[in-house]
């Protein structure tokens, strides 16, 4: 074949749409990576069973079946470019770029020898083509937590491990986008160095302002979503630092996530004041008790003014008090999506009612500014719920939330949300005769009683405010005491 041009019309034209089509293997920073665990490398026991597998051989057969059962879409779609690059230099130059855009490197290595390994076949040759990466930056086997079976991690091995993912970043000159995962379960290894060679190559890289999306995770955190102590590695903090330090660095970042340990007081003050381009800001755990309720006197005054801010997504932040998180929608001017899962905490003040006339008030917030585009809602309960249905949003989503709590909240003030257009819940059960949002109970008086619940249910209220009522949400995570519905 002299030419891609040979090639016929319609299957030329099927090629192009499968190396146009986005293919995210990690994910994406700004977006999910919070709250989604990306891929790992197989551990030396038996994840179904817990048993370790001593026999080489059929670890490796249970490794491929599993594999072959869990072949996704992404997968299979490498897999197509991988073998059309192969045809001749034409489909090569079409369907590289597209393999090589994001590069997850967390998949592909459990040792220092498969690192330099990756780095000569892939990072050298197509470094340009690179432009998301999801990297480890604890050395090869620090994810193992079975005492067990964890390896001792020397000083040199953490080391080395920098020195390598220095390296590697260093080469990527085109990079846009980088996630950097990390395990704080040893902490051994969280105090042994400040990754120097990692921090040089992430300041390198943002102050030619080529990397604007960034994003810092714990995999205990993404493993275990309750409640335990982690530590953030003190490299991490002094990179997060560096970064804030630095005007030409902050300036760079787009989009942040953190998915740690609590903040210190240092860079949670850092954070507020020095990113004036920050257009995404995801923070999931590392708003502690300790750092203050988000809008408390002393913290108000410390959220600079950002209209670049358009996503603001806060996932168990103690921080996170209901009652406050109007008051940065109002502070946070260019904002169009929030999205606030199981925040706040037990101690919280709780407020059971709205002023009488919020709604007419010409200083609520629904007077003095445009409603959000989306409201994303999960585990709260129905006075968190109300104090937030002084937001104003065109679109809201709820899932996990405690049974018929959302429900109770609308029934109890039927102008919460004002604007709302559409209301996003969870698919309720295959098995339920009818949506349970419009579920009428067996009455004694089938005309009246009835006729009085059929005002009351979530679907009517819908229609009465002509709401588009849509089963199509889906959690970011499960909690045993909150419904899945999300009503």
């Amino acid at each position: 074949m002299a030419s891609v041009h040979d090639v016929p019309v319609e299957i030329l034209l099927e090629i192009i749409d499968l190396a146009t089509t986005p293919i995210t293997d990690p994910p994406c920073v700004g977006a999910q990576a919070a709250w989604t665990r990306p891929r790992l490398p197989h551990l030396p026991w038996d994840t179904e069973s817990g048993t370790f597998e001593s026999n080489e051989q059929e670890q490796k057969e249970r490794v491929s079946r599993k594999r072959m059962r869990t072949h996704t879409e992404v997968e299979l779609a490498r897999e197509t470019l991988k073998k059309l690059r192969l045809v001749n230099r034409y489909y090569n130059r079409l369907c590289t770029p597209k393999l090589f855009k994001d590069y997850n490197m967390i998949t592909a290595i459990t040792t220092i020898k498969e690192l330099h390994r990756i780095s000569s076949v892939v990072v050298i040759p197509y470094w340009q083509h690179i432009h998301v990466l999801s990297i480890d930056i604890n050395a090869p086997n620090a994810h193992i937590s079975d005492p067990k079976y964890r390896h001792e991690l020397p000083i040199q091995a953490v080391e080395a491990q920098d020195r390598n993912m220095g390296g590697i970043l260093d080469v990527c000159k085109n990079l846009t986008s980088l996630a950097m995962y990390y395990s704080d379960i040893d902490p051994r290894v969280n105090n042994m160095t400040h990754i120097p060679c990692i921090r040089a190559a992430v300041l390198s890289l943002l102050e030619n302002h080529r990397l604007c999306k960034l994003g810092f995770y714990s995999t205990s955190i993404l493993d275990y979503p309750f409640d335990g102590v982690y530590e953030v590695p003190v490299g991490v903090f002094t990179l997060l630092r560096s970064i804030l330090d630095s005007p030409r660095a902050a300036s760079a970042v787009q989009v942040l996530d953190l998915a740690m340990g609590s903040l210190s007081e240092e860079i949670y003050d850092k954070l507020r004041t020095k990113l004036p381009n920050l257009r995404t800001l995801t923070i999931r755990r590392a708003l502690r008790r300790g750092l203050g309720r988000v809008w408390d006197a002393g913290n108000c005054i410390k959220w600079a003014p950002n209209a670049n801010l358009t996503r603001l997504q806060l996932m168990t932040c103690q921080a996170a008090y209901a009652v406050h998180v109007p008051f940065l929608v109002r502070h946070f001017v260019g904002l169009r999506h929030l999205f606030i899962s199981t925040c706040g905490e037990s101690s919280d003040p709780i407020v059971l009612n709205l002023p009488s006339d919020w709604r007419t008030d010409p200083d609520q917030l629904c007077n003095v500014r445009e409603p959000l585009d989306t409201l994303w809602l999960e585990h709260m309960e129905m006075w968190e719920i109300t104090m937030l249905g002084v937001i104003p949003t065109r679109e809201l989503v709820v899932t996990t939330v405690k049974k018929n709590h959302l429900w109770e909240a609308l029934r109890a003030e039927d102008e919460l949300f004002p604007h709302l257009k559409t209301l996003r819940l969870a698919p309720y059960p295959a098995d339920a005769d009818k949506d349970p949002a419009r579920f009428v109970p067996p009455c004694q008086n089938e005309t009246e009683d009835q006729k009085k619940w059929k005002e009351k249910t979530l679907g009517a209220i819908c229609d009465k405010r002509k709401i588009e009522l849509r089963r199509d949400a889906r959690a970011t995570w499960r909690c045993p005491c909150c419904d899945i519905r999300g009503f």
